[in-house]
């Protein structure tokens, strides 16, 4: 029987942090409509460019 890897973070976790960033952004003045985001942000500004 195949077991699953360790979830190291939750999933609230993972909320939690990215509420905290995205706070830290607005903060920093970085405010959406002052950004030039890439087009994919727009539906999905959290998404990970590696």
């Amino acid at each position: 029987m195949k077991h699953e890897p360790v979830i190291m973070y939750s999933r609230e976790w993972l909320e939690h942090e990215r509420r905290k960033a995205w706070q830290e952004g607005y903060a920093a003045g970085w405010k959406d409509q002052e950004c030039d985001f890439p087009p994919h942000t727009t539906e999905n500004p959290y998404l990970e460019t590696k």
